[in-house]
């Protein structure tokens, strides 16, 4: 194995220096142009006297600007932290405090939002260069130790409190060289980047595409998904449950996505309902599981098809996964992240045997295909019975209009807790607690049945993750 690698522009732009690397609505960059405007951009950079290793935050909507700042950064082997540009002021301040990063590059719509005393602040407009400098050696190979730490990036905060997870350049290189060989990405192949960087999500599909020579496509944002996926003839797109429910609305959907050869479609379990609308539909649907200590996907499935009433997801390269006797899933293998940032330090959380515990339930098939079955943290105890939620919730999305579901546990005296549902139906298809509790009944035991069924809250919708903690307390 190597120690160190070529910067991804540098080793990919000799050979395929002429062919797009990141298209947006007005502009074109081939990877000559690219690497060279990121050459420009490390000049730059040397004279804010940025030390190796120092600790970089970037406040920052999806951009072409933000792209080169973050691939000149890593060149001069910063490590950058991106920033929810959804959270308020405090909580921006709050997680660099956790990770003692005190300099931050913003945009400039951005910047009075992060604003503070004690920080180092540049706008990303005034540091990223739109002329290329005629000095700049191109050949230069520019190699980064594959062991070095290269993203902070803080997790969705689904089962509590938000971590800071460090990531070496190896950790995202074997993710994406995993991927890649399951789901082939080819020059002039282009992968919409319609999840956020500051999501290991939104980061791999850099990563995916500049190793084999693909195309970034940044859509401007709050555009359609599928007006964009038809403008730009976009071939591999990544998305989440919420956003194939949108697409699955629109009118004349195959014409719109006959460019798309892959949907891979992640961040949460994936009701079944929605796998077989897709497959119906003739959509290229791929489902992954992943998170953030593994550098984004572990597992897999190959395009489903309307047989696959069960998708089996196959394990990638580079990682490992085991089943503890508790039926946990455990991970390991070289998208393994390097710990999780605690001020200076960087903690590994691992088991003697160097295993991660992911706090997921699920089962293994030949030692290749995962089955993901809920969360251990979800799991409450009613009357001295075991309840799963998610065992429930795919029972409701098998009922006919449910759109959305989720359960949670809710206080009570004579059982402890019991479980109850928040459930999202089609319009104007309205349905009673008693014909669902009749319908769950044929699949359930009784005690498993939700003893109330509440609207489903829109604030829901606009969560990338839900936390169920704060349902519960809400209850």
């Amino acid at each position: 194995m190597p120690n160190t690698m070529e910067c991804l522009i540098s080793r990919t732009q000799r050979k395929f220096g002429f062919y797009p690397a990141i298209i947006t609505k007005d502009q074109i960059l081939s990877y000559n142009h690219l690497h060279n405007l990121i050459a420009s951009t490390c000049k730059k950079l040397e004279k804010l006297s940025l030390k190796p290793h120092t600790r970089v935050a970037i406040h920052s909507a999806n951009t072409a600007e933000c792209l080169i700042l973050l691939l000149a950064l890593w060149r001069r082997k910063a490590i950058t932290c991106p920033l929810n540009t959804r959270l308020p002021s405090k909580a921006l301040r709050q997680q660099m405090k956790m990770v003692q990063c005190h300099t931050i590059f913003c945009a400039r719509e951005t910047r009075q939002k992060i604003l503070s005393r004690g920080y180092k602040t540049f706008l990303i407009e005034n540091i990223v260069s739109r002329f290329i400098d005629k000095e700049i050696n191109s050949t230069k190979p520019y190699p980064i130790p594959l062991d070095q730490v290269l993203t902070i990036l803080f997790t969705s905060g689904s089962t509590g409190e938000p971590k800071a997870v460090a990531h070496t350049f190896g950790n995202h290189y074997y993710s994406a060289l995993g991927s890649n060989q399951n789901i082939p990405v080819k020059p002039f192949d282009r992968w919409l980047l319609s999840l956020p960087l500051y999501h290991v999500s939104g980061l791999s599909i850099l990563f995916r595409c500049f190793l084999e020579g693909g195309t970034i496509v940044i859509p401007q944002q709050k555009e359609d998904l599928a007006q964009t996926i038809a403008f730009f003839r976009v071939t591999h797109v990544s998305c989440v449950t919420t956003q194939v429910y949108q697409l699955l609305k629109q009118r004349k959907l195959s014409q719109k996505l006959k460019s798309l050869k892959v949907m891979l479609v992640g961040g949460g379990p994936i009701p079944k309902l929605l796998i077989t609308t897709c497959t119906r539909k003739k959509l290229p649907i791929h489902v992954t599981y992943g998170l953030t200590e593994m550098s984004s996907q572990v597992a897999t499935s190959n395009r489903l098809t309307i047989k696959d009433h069960r998708p089996k997801t196959k394990v990638l390269k580079y990682r490992h996964i085991k089943i503890s006797q508790g039926n946990e899933i455990l991970v390991k293998g070289q998208t393994l992240f390097k710990g999780y940032v605690v001020k200076r330090k960087i903690i590994p959380t691992l088991d003697k045997k160097g295993w991660f515990h992911t706090g997921d339930l699920g089962g293994l098939k030949s030692g290749r295909y995962l089955t993901v079955t809920g969360r251990k943290d979800s799991m409450f105890i009613s009357g001295g019975e075991n309840i799963q939620p998610e065992e429930i919730e795919q029972q409701l999305l098998r009922i006919s209009g449910i759109e959305k579901a989720l359960v949670v546990s809710h206080k009570d005296k004579q059982f402890d807790y019991r479980p109850v549902a928040f459930i999202k139906t089609k319009v104007r298809r309205a349905l009673s607690s008693r014909k669902l509790t009749k319908l769950l009944e044929r699949h359930l035991p009784r005690f498993k049945i939700p003893i109330k069924f509440y609207r489903w809250p829109s604030y829901l919708d606009t969560k990338d993750k839900i936390n169920r903690k704060v349902l519960e307390k809400l209850l």
